[in-house]
């Protein structure tokens, strides 16, 4: 418990108050982002975010909430952005399964990310179609998707959108 935390919980005298106080430091933006069923958008919500192959990470989470308030704000605009074009791709696309969106730098290192990843600011999603057919989704993103676009269906079973300047690549 950090110098601030203890601080409240002195002055409150009840761990119940401290521990609502608590989870109030994660609503931002109406979004309770302690909460993996809050919804970002339509059709995303908090543990897609934070999502991994393990399930949700909530390590991420924390790291997101341990930046400064100004570079949190910012991400969690970006996150909000990014879902917002998530919501126009299922509703092109059908319902998709989001296999990473943001990444904390620890995590960006242990995956091998870019050093500059878009995932960092919460502008990219590593993505899997659940009602179409990969290949034909990712070769269609060609034409609509106006970010970046890495075509790795065939080689890792999931495609790649940022909201970065319009390029396509494969890996």
């Amino acid at each position: 418990m950090n110098v601030k935390r203890m601080c409240l919980f002195v002055l409150l005298g009840s761990m119940a108050s401290v521990g609502q106080l608590l989870a109030q430091d994660f609503v931002v933006q109406g979004i309770d982002w302690n909460n993996s069923n809050a919804r970002v958008a339509q059709f995303f919500t908090v543990g897609e975010v934070f999502a991994s192959p393990a399930g949700v990470d909530w390590n991420r989470r924390n790291a997101l909430f341990s930046l400064p308030e100004a570079e949190r704000d910012r991400i969690i605009s970006n996150i909000l952005s990014m879902a917002a074009r998530l919501d126009e791709v299922r509703l092109q696309y059908g319902r998709i399964a989001i296999t990473s969106w943001f990444r904390d730098a620890e995590t960006n290192r242990r995956v091998s990310g870019a050093p500059n990843s878009w995932h960092l600011q919460g502008l990219a999603v590593d993505m899997r179609p659940l009602d179409r057919n990969g290949q034909e989704v990712q070769d269609s993103l060609e034409g609509y998707w106006s970010g970046g676009l890495g075509r790795g269906w065939e080689r890792h079973g999931f495609i790649h959108l940022d909201l970065g300047p319009r390029r396509a690549w494969d890996y």
